[in-house]
């Protein structure tokens, strides 16, 4: 029997249909649950009453990317707009940018672009007011990294008569993991670019902070100001964080964070204390909810007054179970 040319091309165009079809199911249509924020309620503990605040609610698209944030206040006994957030992102769901927007006069107004950019070895971003209708650029953020001289540059500008003028310029120098070893500050003052501060850290053997040490330019010389010491336990789990202040014989504790945690490694609590006349006393003490999958579901900040902990805020969070597209790589 003789195959004519058509019925050839009619087998072939079948089979790129299903092979086509087929692709497309396994790269787009493979399903997964995933649980993602919905909301996050903020309560004020006001004489002996929980009383609501701020809430701020999530939306999400197919691919459980965020799309949105809205925050809204308590007025009046009613919840009102305050500002939104919009994410931008292209087409490979990176996101290039944010768009936010302001209640008013009972409708949503642009108000301020974030829009980042990508390119060589340049990152940052640019922000635009737009309260006037117009894109009118603002500041900029530029980061350069170099990861074979192990530096880092990042440069504030602001938009100043129609030009970009720069006020501030970070350099940091890296270890062999990219963590930074020595950052310096220079700001604009006086028409020129002036040192302001300098940090420096230490880390252990797995690559943790162990130490940051702060310096201030004083006298054409770094003059020590203040430094963060961190501890860890034999399984480099932070214990505690201590912040102390130089008076310029010796270091002064400032205050000091415990960490602890539950069975699952779940941070539960950080209790600050301060300094004061050479003994530690509480001060602010912060607690950690979590679900079953190890979610958190809400966190506490406490007050010590006199002799005991007393409420004063707390974060309630709402989750949902969303059925996502999930891309295959």
């Amino acid at each position: 029997m003789k195959i004519k040319l058509y019925q050839i091309i009619i087998v072939l165009f079948a089979l790129f249909t299903v092979t086509y079809f087929f692709i497309k199911m396994l790269v787009y249509e493979t399903k997964e649950d995933v649980y993602k924020i919905l909301a996050e309620t903020e309560y004020l503990m006001i004489d002996g009453d929980w009383k609501e605040n701020i809430d701020t609610r999530y939306d999400y698209d197919e691919d459980g990317d965020r799309s949105s944030m809205t925050v809204l206040k308590f007025s009046n006994g009613n919840w009102v707009n305050d500002y939104k957030v919009i994410y931008l992102y292209d087409e490979t769901k990176t996101i290039i940018g944010e768009l936010y927007k302001t209640w008013k006069n009972n409708q949503w107004t642009d108000s301020l672009k974030i829009e980042n950019f990508n390119k060589n070895s340049e990152t940052g971003y640019i922000s635009y007011d737009l309260r006037t209708g117009k894109l009118m650029p603002l500041e900029k953020l530029s980061i350069k990294l170099d990861t074979i001289n192990k530096r880092k540059e990042e440069i504030k500008y602001i938009y100043e008569n129609f030009d970009w003028k720069l006020i501030e310029l970070t350099t940091t120098i890296l270890n062999i993991e990219l963590n930074p070893l020595e950052k310096t500050v220079k700001k604009l003052i006086d028409n020129a670019l002036q040192y302001t501060n300098m940090s420096k850290y230490q880390y252990n053997e797995l690559g943790l902070e162990t130490s940051e040490e702060i310096y201030q330019w004083k006298d054409s010389n770094w003059v020590k100001f203040e430094r963060f010491l961190n501890k860890y336990d034999t399984s480099n789990v932070q214990l505690t964080r201590l912040w102390q202040k130089w008076n310029s014989k010796d270091w002064v504790n400032g205050w000091i964070c415990y960490y602890d945690y539950d069975d699952r490694l779940n941070l539960t609590t950080l209790v600050y204390n301060i300094w004061r006349d050479n003994s530690w006393f509480p001060d602010e003490r912060y607690r950690y909810t979590y679900n079953n999958e190890d979610i958190g579901t809400a966190h506490y900040i406490d007050k010590w007054k006199e002799t005991k902990w007393v409420d004063s805020l707390k974060n309630i969070y709402t989750f949902g179970k969303f059925t996502i597209k999930k891309k295959n790589k």
